[in-house]
């Protein structure tokens, strides 16, 4: 073996040496920390409530009234979604519709702008509703109850 051969090997030595020594004093420096109780397991608690205003001050408990609609019309409200878990999370609408009133047999739409994004705990996010009206026989007063959920 050459000098120069010995040289680099021994520096590889040397690194995997050093890259080891790291791994293992941060695993261990991690279990102390634990056991120290620097990390705590605490259980996860999922939770959102939606609400009308800005203020958090009306929640939504179960239905929105979307009053009067009239045949394939578009309807849009604006909810307020706040995370009130103790962990961040992710949202899914829960929506059921009325039965079709018509002879058409088509149903409502009711669709929003919550792009998938994670909600902080205690965030608060701004979410648009649409609904869509199917061809109505004639205009009827509409209520939809939603839910607004931690997506699993």
């Amino acid at each position: 073996m050459h000098i120069t051969e010995t040289i680099r090997v021994i520096e590889e030595m040397k690194n995997k040496s050093v890259l080891f020594l790291i791994l293992a004093f941060g695993a261990l420096s991690i279990a102390i920390l634990i056991r120290l109780g620097v990390f705590q397991m605490r259980d996860a608690h999922f939770s959102v409530e939606a609400y009308f205003d800005r203020e958090l001050s009306q929640p939504i408990r179960g239905g929105i009234a979307w009053g009067l609609v009239k045949p394939n019309q578009t309807l849009s409200k604006v909810i307020y979604v706040r995370n009130l878990g103790n962990v961040p999370t992710h949202i899914d609408l829960l929506v059921h519709y009325p039965p079709p009133e018509n002879d058409t047999g088509k149903w409502f739409t009711l669709t929003w702008n919550y792009t998938g994004q994670e909600l902080s705990v205690g965030e608060v996010i701004p979410l648009t509703l649409t609904l869509v009206t199917p061809q109505l026989q004639y205009p009827i007063d509409l209520t939809t109850e939603i839910a607004i959920v931690p997506a699993m």
